[in-house]
């Protein structure tokens, strides 16, 4: 899926590429770009491989649904996003039922 994701978003990205002022891009850019690649997709997967050894594939897949929830809470403090009401309300049910899943 990584690869067919990279090929769609490769092509919308091509046209485009002749505008990046590369010259100008700090070196910090290239650094941040990596190290988010191989933390979301390398420890990711590391964390990933250890659940499924210990809890199994359905349990470990179970905590696929608290992604939405982690992102709403790391938004929240990281970029400053107001928080509504449906948005308690989905994680709420959400947390519920990957508890309810697990027991």
């Amino acid at each position: 899926m990584i690869a067919i994701g990279a090929i769609g978003l490769s092509l919308i990205a091509v046209p485009m590429l002749p505008d990046v002022p590369w010259s100008s891009l700090h070196w910090s850019f290239y650094a941040v770009t990596i190290i988010s690649g191989a933390l979301s997709i390398g420890l990711a997967n590391v964390l990933w491989s250890h659940g499924v050894k210990h809890l199994g594939p359905g349990r470990t897949a179970n905590f696929n649904n608290l992604v939405p929830v982690l992102a709403l809470v790391i938004s929240y403090f990281t970029l400053n996003e107001d928080l509504l009401l449906i948005q308690f309300i989905g994680a709420g049910i959400t947390v519920i039922g990957v508890w309810v899943a697990r027991r």
